[in-house]
Parts: structure tokens; sequence; C-alpha cells
């Protein structure tokens, strides 16, 4: 998941992350087109069917559902409260005593009010200074300023139209329904699809029903299929090349398995400590594994080298393994540097690069020696 590489604590990565938590808000939807109307709706009908998904829309779902019982039901009100809502012939005015009254009177009133709402009341009474002689018509204008406003606009409330495709604003049917007839099926996951397991699971499901499904949950299980697809390929192809190589300089299979030993150990053991630190490979740090073939491989090349060379000196009594170190901490040193990153993607693959090397490289200083010693001879 590409959301994965951004700062959690970013602005518009913390909103996204807030949004995923509204049921009103779903990045992960996926995305069908189709040639029309008829063919959105059967479509939509069939994709509901599946356990993975929770609604599937179009465009005529953006219209309201059992519109003659609503209608009947605002009717029947607007039957009722439409009287209420005309406004009078002229409007009534108060003179400045008369709200001086009125406002006095409201006062004595909430200072005698009794049950849940007293102590509110006399707070309310309190604030109502009467030594003020603009209390009354400030008073007046917080509480009916906006009246008038909302009376028309529950008057247009309660006369409706039927709502028809036609009338649905432009700027949101454009968005399920082309110019030239193509409409959109909108398709919603049942699951929480931040799960890499619950979004493979959504888009094979989609994908069976609507092949050229499309959306962030297929893009992005198709990416991340093609992602770790190419690195196998690169890690693989690598691998063939390094064996080749080890075998045309050392000569024999038994040291080339002795310099790959220490690189598989160094190898499981960087995926290991991954998942005891809770660090996922993600579609950035995913290059260690590949890089970290041609690392080891120079340092165990060095080691079997001087080890074949020097029958008179011990392994630890030449500089090679100091050489092995400098030459690990100089590349730990230019890939550690990414860990800095502010990117979480760059800082991911720094760190998993630093770690990996620096296994490596004790695995060959250490592993690598004891094997030579045992087998190498």
């Amino acid at each position: 998941d590409p959301l994965n590489l951004r700062d959690p604590e970013s602005p518009s990565v913390a909103t996204l992350l807030d949004l995923l938590d509204d049921p009103r808000a779903e990045p992960y939807a996926g995305e069908a087109l189709v040639e029309d109307i008829e063919t959105a709706a059967t479509l939509a009908d069939r994709l509901k069917a599946l356990p993975e998904v929770e609604s599937a829309t179009t465009v005529r779902d953006l219209a309201p559902s059992e519109q003659d019982d609503k209608l009947a039901i605002i009717e029947e009100t607007a039957l009722v409260l439409t009287p209420l809502l005309s406004p009078p012939a002229s409007r009534p005015t108060l003179t400045e005593p008369e709200r001086r009254i009125a406002f006095d009177a409201l006062r004595e009133t909430l200072a005698r009010a009794k049950g849940p709402i007293a102590e509110n009341a006399r707070r309310f009474a309190t604030a109502l200074a009467p030594e003020n002689d603009a209390a009354p018509k400030d008073l007046e204008t917080v509480l009916l300023s906006g009246f008038l406003a909302f009376r028309d606009r529950l008057a247009q409330l309660l006369a409706p139209e039927p709502v028809t495709l036609d009338g649905i604003p432009a700027a949101l049917r454009d968005r399920r329904l082309a110019a030239d007839g193509r409409a959109l099926v909108v398709i919603e996951p049942a699951e929480d699809l931040r799960d890499q397991d619950a979004r493979r699971r959504f888009a094979a499901a989609v994908k069976t029903i609507a092949p050229n499904a499309s959306g962030p949950p297929v893009r992005f299980t198709a990416v991340g299929e093609a992602v770790v697809g190419a690195f196998q390929e690169a890690a693989a192809i690598g691998l063939g090349l390094i064996v080749v190589l080890l075998f045309l300089m050392l000569r024999r299979l038994r040291y080339v398995v002795l310099v790959l030993a220490p690189l598989a150990l160094a190898m499981t053991l960087t995926v290991a400590t991954t998942v005891l630190l809770s660090i996922p490979f993600n579609l950035a740090n995913i290059i260690v594994l590949p890089l970290l073939l041609g690392l080891g491989v120079a340092f165990g090349i060095q080691i079997v080298m001087r080890h074949r060379n020097s029958d008179d000196l011990a392994l630890p009594e030449t500089s090679t393994p100091t050489a092995v170190v400098f030459s690990a901490l100089t590349t730990i040193g230019s890939f550690g540097a990414l860990a800095l990153s502010s990117h979480p993607g760059t800082a991911s693959m720094g760190f998993l690069l630093t770690l990996a090397v620096g296994l490596t490289m004790l695995c060959t200083l250490i592993v690598l020696p004891a094997l030579l010693e045992r087998f190498g001879r």
C-alpha cells in the first residue's frame, strides 16, 4: 500500500487516516466502468451478493428510494405546518417599553424555574443583565435573527419535487455517468482494506465478476504482485550469475557453497529481525534482499581467497578481516544516511540496508572462517 510510504504525522495523511475510521468515507472503494446504466445496475446486483462487498452503487442510487411514500408523508406534514409558516400580512413591532417589559418578564420566569432545568435557567437569568439598556434588543437579535430564513427554508422543504436522474446536480452525476453513456459502479468493501490479506480477497472476488475492475484496492494488489515478482526474478537472476562468477573464480563447488552459506544465514536473520522489530517489507525497502546478494558475496570472496592463499597465517592474523570491517562500515555509512530521511519508505530502506550489511559482515567474519576450518581443506 503506497500509503505506508507516507509520513503518518503529515496533515494530509493524518486527515486521510481519520477519514478511514468514518463509515461514510471509503478511499479503498473499487470501481468498474461499463457500457450503460442498465449494465451497471445488473453488475451492481451481482457484486452485492459477494461476501467481500458491502455495497455496489450506480448513478441511480444517488436518487432517493421509495419517493412516492416519502412524498406522501411530507404532504401530510405540510398540511399541518404550512399555515404556521405563512408570513403575516404585517410584521408586528415592539416599542422599547414593551420590549423591556417582555425582557423583565422573561428574567422573572427563568428565576422561578424548577426541576432539572432550574440551575441552567437561573444562570441564564443572571446573564441577562437588567442594567444594560441594549440587553432586550441584543437578546431579540440573538434569538430571532435567523428565524425568518429558517422559516422560509422549512417552507421550501415541505414542497419537494420528485428527484430524477436529470435533477441530480451535474457535478455529482458526472462522476458516475459519462457523456457517452458509460456508467461507473462504485464497490465498497465489507472489510478494512488496510489489511493486505483483506485487500487481496476483495480484489480477487471483484475481478471474478468484473474483470476490468479498477480502483485503489485492485491497483495496489496488482502493483504489489508486480513488484514482488520483479524482485523475486531479480534475486533469482542475481543468484544465478553470482554462482557462475564464484565457480569461475574459486573453481570448486565446495567454496561456492561456503561463500553462500553465511549469506543465506544473514538474509534469514535480516527477515527474522524485521518481524521482531515490526518493520514489514514495503514497495521501497524490498530492494534490500537482491542488493544483499551482491554486497555480501564480495565479503565472502575476500575471506575465501585469503584463506586459500595464506597457509602459514591464521585468518584473524591477516589484514583481510579488518578490510572487510572497514568496507562494510563504508557501505553502512553510505546507505545508513537514508535512514535519516523524513520519508518513511526511504528511511525504512536505509535502516534495513544498514541492518542487512551489518549482519552480513558478522556472518562473514564469524561463521565463514569456522566453515572454512571445518570444510575448506
